[in-house]
């Protein structure tokens, strides 16, 4: 998993449980790319409505499209965001 490492508590050769935590990541990185990530898919819905509100046709699926994209990359961000915690 990538990320920086703050700290490791496990010595070598040191027994550990089931679920026992091995080491600590840095990753406030990720709370602020989700944010970012949240913003930008709040943005692109604003947009979204003002085309809904009366745009062409090729403009309103060009505008779902980006929307839809937002939306994976806020999953993605909020599912690396779920691994590292």
């Amino acid at each position: 998993m990538d990320g920086r490492l703050l700290s490791l508590p496990i010595l070598d050769g040191q027994h550990i449980d089931a679920g026992q935590p091995i080491a600590e990541l840095l990753y406030g990185l990720l709370h602020i790319k989700r944010a970012g990530a949240a913003a930008e898919l709040e943005c692109r819905r604003q947009v979204l409505g003002e085309l809904q509100a009366g745009s062409r046709p090729e403009a309103l699926m060009q505008a779902l499209a980006i929307v839809e994209g937002f939306k994976a990359h806020s999953e993605y961000a909020r599912s690396r965001f779920a691994r590292f915690k």
